[in-house]
């Protein structure tokens, strides 16, 4: 968790020919309120990191 968010990272694998225009898609669910916050169309998959914005 960072002050803008949630935080996500994932490993780059350069071998992959995709992975220069590739998005990534995040998701968080908290169960006990039963929300949710989502982006379809995050970071591109070789930037590494992406933040999700979520509600407090």
């Amino acid at each position: 968790m960072v002050a803008e968010g949630l935080k996500f990272n994932w490993d780059v694998q350069h071998n992959i020919p995709q992975e220069n225009s590739d998005r990534v898609m995040l998701l968080a669910y908290a169960p006990n309120s039963k929300e949710m916050s989502f982006n379809n169309s995050g970071a591109q998959r070789i930037k590494g990191c992406d933040i999700l914005k979520v509600i407090p």
